[in-house]
């Protein structure tokens, strides 16, 4: 299964170093950090969880711990509709 950002959902910048990833359709907003707009950023719709996951141990050490961190938080954008799930082929 791939991750596929909603296209009507954008990234600011604050002031504070956060990130809001805000969806102009249904103008939910969900505050975040650098790290989360990077996992965001990589549901292009042409990677799968491991290889979400594969691209960022390839800049960033990292644990056990950080990659069920990030799972958690691929699967709240999903519930909460900024990112998608799309079948493979």
């Amino acid at each position: 299964m791939k991750f596929g950002r909603k296209e009507t959902v954008q990234a600011r910048w604050e002031g504070t170093g956060d990130v809001l990833l805000v969806d102009l359709e249904t103008e939910r907003i969900l505050l975040t950090n650098e790290a989360g707009l990077i996992v965001w950023w990589l549901c292009d719709g042409s990677r799968t969880m491991d290889e979400i996951l594969g691209e960022l141990e390839r800049h960033y050490l990292m644990t056990t711990e950080a990659k069920e961190s990030i799972k958690a938080f691929l699967e709240q954008l999903c519930l909460k509709g900024f990112v998608r799930r799309e079948e493979d082929g």
